[in-house]
């Protein structure tokens, strides 16, 4: 057994002492606010499945292209890919997740501020308002 850590988005860890990536539980990747059907592995930042060594980080990662899928994204590296149908049901605890503030953030579509339907395959980009009271 080694210690590892396992991450899913900014600030979203947990450490475990696991072996594998197969010793990975469900319940943890959904407290880390993962889909554990939808997930995959990256270690060096590479997808990885297999033995774990001593101090690894493991990170979660949302699988790309999965049918009926909108993309959320905040920042480099930070995406979600979850079944969405409107940005209504995008939480704040998913933007948090992300590593940003929903208090603080808008949609983008295609380059443009948008609350509405979604379609499969839209990527979502949050962005922080501009000229907020202390940015």
């Amino acid at each position: 057994m080694s210690k590892v850590t396992i991450q899913f988005g900014i600030g979203n860890t947990i450490s475990k002492e696991i072996a594998d990536t197969g010793e990975i539980r469900s319940s943890w990747l959904e407290a880390l606010g993962a889909d554990p059907s939808r997930v995959e592995y990256v270690v060096n930042g590479r997808p990885y499945v297999g033995a774990l060594a001593e101090g690894d980080t493991v990170e979660v990662r949302t699988k790309a292209n999965e049918k009926g899928a909108v993309r959320i994204s905040f920042g480099t590296g930070n995406t979600i890919t979850r079944d969405f149908h409107h940005t209504d049901e995008i939480s704040d605890s998913l933007i948090e997740a992300l590593g940003a503030d929903p208090e603080r953030v808008d949609f983008y579509l295609n380059g443009r501020s948008y609350e509405g339907e979604l379609d499969d395959g839209d990527e979502i980009i949050l962005q922080t308002k501009a000229n907020e009271k202390g940015c």
